[in-house]
Formats: structure tokens, C-alpha cells, sequence
């Protein structure tokens, strides 16, 4: 039974080999990849696809994205981040007829496995129109200065503005939370911050300051925007080996590798599950990290 097993990973293994080891020049040689962004993101994105997909990388900024949603408020956003996204490439298409165009959307709240901490989540989103392909990436970082808060003393606003990095990240000032008349974008010096917050205080007692997450007023969501291109590179170099498209990923993850000693089930993971994100094909690689067996100290029986 332990050589079929061996057999069967080693196949698997070399079936998984011969497709992420492809480089994926064939879609994207001699090609332009078009941006769509009018914040800057390309900053952080260009130097990681630049020397890798062989095509020319292309800045977009003639399109509002701000219509599909602002983080300042004044344009809610309707869709999800992939629908977002998705929106904006199919624009670009459109409007000037690319057929290869990249797209980012940036969520900020919550974090989803420790609710109590703020955190980023970055989406990126490339379509081929000529070949009839997307691939997307994800990446949530905890590393981000989002915040918010209702200020009604110098003292306090000095405070927030040390918290949230300020100057290098800018500010947002309202008037309110909700519903709010004023808003003013983009403060990243001391003199425009007193200037915007004192006529706030004196009119409305208060003043709501937020984070300005737009990636070109935000150096931290920047580093995370080139970690979630670092992550888009691996999706396009990983072929699915059913359509031969790139966007083959892991999906999921199932424990169960069974301790070395006492055969028990552990928390170690068993196998991983790749799906192609184009033709939906699945194939689940058993043990990812080349061990048949657990160290006890992983068991909750022999190490409780």
C-alpha cells in the first residue's frame, strides 16, 4: 500500500511540477498589461511583474474609478471587491479596447479570523480578453494604519495623527461621521491639518478624521498591495493542467496526517486542494510537505 501511495505522489508531484514550472511568455509575451488605477498603485506593482511576464506594462489613469466607490464616502461602492474590479478592467476594455488589463480593489475593517484588529485586504484582478481568461489573487495583512475617530481637541487630534503615522499617511477630515456636508482629502502636512481642523472645531464643536486609504496617500497599503502582486505572479506561473490556463491555486487545506507514533489523526495538514480558477478543474495534492507522518509533539494524543 505504501508504494501505490509513493507512486501515486510521486505522479501527482510531477504533474503539479511540470505545470507551475511553466512560465506563461505564450499569453503575455510582446503584450501590453494595462493598470486601470488613479491613485498610483502601479508603484508597487510594476516592479514585481516588470521583469517576470515579458510584456509591456501599461499605466491607465483616464478612468474615474472613484465611480465605483470611494473610500472618503461620497461614492458608496455597490459591488463586491471582485465584482469591483472585474468592473474596472471591463472599462478599460471597452473605452480603449484592451485585451489585457489589470485591475486592484482594497477592502479595510475587521480582521476575518480576529475581529478585533483592523486590517487590509487587497485584491488583484487580471483579465485576458484574447485568450478568455482571469486570474485573481488576495492578500489580508494586519499591517495597516486604517482608523477613525471623532476629535474635539487639538490634543486629541495630535494624538491620532502620531497613531496613524501622519504626515507620511495622510488624513480625511468631515464634519461628521454620516450624512456629513464637508470633506476635505489628501492632508499630509501640519499647517493644512490645523488650518481644515480649527474652522471644524469652531463651527461643529468636533470634526471625524479618518485614514485616507487611497493607495497614493498611504506608503503602508502600498507594501501590501506589492505582496498581493508578489501572490497574482505565483497564480499566473501555476498552469492548470486540464485548460493549460494559468490560475491553478490552492483553495483549501484538509488536516488528518496521522501521527508517527500512535497513528492518530493530528492537525497537520493531510493534503491541499488546487482549483483553476478558469475551468473549475480540482485536484487535491496529498502530503504538501513531503511527510507521510506527523512528529508526535503535533498529536494531541502523545502531547496533549
Amino acid at each position: 500500500m505504501l508504494s501505490i501511495i509513493n507512486l501515486n505522489k510521486y505522479l501527482l508531484d510531477l504533474v503539479l511540477f511540470l505545470c507551475f514550472m511553466k512560465i506563461p511568455n505564450d499569453y503575455f509575451k510582446h503584450r501590453k498589461l494595462v493598470f486601470v488605477t488613479q491613485h498610483q498603485k502601479h508603484i508597487a506593482v510594476f516592479p514585481v511583474l516588470e521583469d517576470k511576464l515579458e510584456c509591456e506594462l501599461v499605466l491607465c489613469n483616464q478612468i474615474d474609478t472613484n465611480q465605483f466607490g470611494s473610500f472618503s464616502g461620497e461614492v458608496k461602492r455597490l459591488n463586491d471587491a471582485y465584482q469591483t474590479a472585474v468592473l474596472k478592467c471591463d472599462t478599460a476594455q471597452q473605452e480603449f479596447g484592451f485585451d489585457l488589463v489589470l485591475a486592484s480593489e482594497g477592502s479595510f475593517g475587521s480582521h476575518p479570523s480576529i475581529p478585533f484588529l483592523p486590517s487590509n485586504q487587497e485584491l488583484l484582478v487580471l483579465k485576458d480578453y484574447k485568450y478568455n481568461f482571469t486570474v485573481s489573487a488576495t492578500f489580508t495583512s494586519l499591517e495597516t494604519n486604517f482608523s477613525a475617530e471623532t476629535i474635539s481637541s487639538m490634543n486629541g487630534l495630535e494624538a491620532f495623527a502620531q497613531k496613524v503615522k501622519f504626515p507620511s499617511h495622510a488624513l480625511i477630515f468631515k464634519d461628521r461621521k454620516d450624512q456629513f456636508r464637508e470633506v476635505h482629502k489628501g492632508i499630509d502636512n501640519q499647517l493644512e491639518l490645523e488650518k481644515i481642523f480649527e474652522p471644524l472645531l469652531v463651527k461643529h464643536r468636533q470634526a471625524y478624521i479618518e485614514t485616507d486609504m487611497r493607495a497614493c496617500y498611504n506608503p503602508t497599503r502600498q507594501k501590501v498591495i506589492a505582496q498581493t502582486a508578489q501572490k497574482l505572479l505565483k497564480q499566473l506561473y501555476s498552469i492548470c493542467p486540464k485548460c493549460c490556463l494559468p490560475g491553478f491555486q490552492v483553495t483549501s487545506t484538509q488536516k488528518g496526517l496521522k501521527c508517527s507514533v500512535c497513528r492518530f489523526p493530528t492537525n497537520s495538514i493531510l493534503c491541499q486542494e488546487y482549483v483553476c480558477q478558469n475551468c473549475n478543474y480540482v485536484l487535491k495534492s496529498y502530503y504538501p510537505n513531503h511527510q507521510q507522518f506527523s512528529d508526535p509533539m503535533y498529536c494531541n494524543f502523545c502531547n496533549p
